[in-house]
């Protein structure tokens, strides 16, 4: 008799927190499911994932170099991570928005793109102006 009400309190216990796991399935997969979800999930993996690599890489920068090599290392990559968004001209967005009412949608990828290269060209020559202000003679991959 004892054994079979020890076999209930267990049941008991383990039962009463079922509805919970059942719900928490449910919603995996309704997010599965549902594409707008599963990419929305996707793509805060991808930004967290690239934060903390971008985390990870400038400590192991900062105990490699010096101090001073690591400041101007992280100004230039704030400076170019600048330019990038300045020299794409928020065509990102607008594409996302115009491109499906649009009615030469191949003429107008074009001169997104072109357009965003002549930027990006424009802003590589005024970076390349204010690059003896960081003391830097060049720049090289090696």
């Amino acid at each position: 008799m004892t054994e079979y009400v020890n076999e209930m309190n267990v049941k008991k216990r383990f039962t009463k927190n079922l509805p919970m796991y059942k719900h928490t399935i449910k919603l995996y997969k309704h997010f599965m499911n549902d594409s707008f979800y599963r990419n929305s999930i996707y793509l805060l993996l991808n930004m967290g994932i690239g934060a903390l690599t971008g985390f990870i890489f400038w400590i192991i920068a900062a105990h490699l170099y010096s101090t001073t090599n690591v400041g101007k290392a992280t100004a230039l990559m704030a400076v170019i991570s600048l330019i990038s968004s300045l020299a794409s001209l928020g065509l990102a967005k607008t594409v996302i928005r115009f491109l499906a009412k649009s009615k030469n949608v191949s003429e107008d990828i074009i001169t997104k793109v072109l357009l965003t290269i002549i930027s990006a060209i424009v802003f590589s020559i005024v970076i390349e102006f204010f690059l003896p202000y960081f003391k830097i003679s060049h720049i090289s991959i090696y």
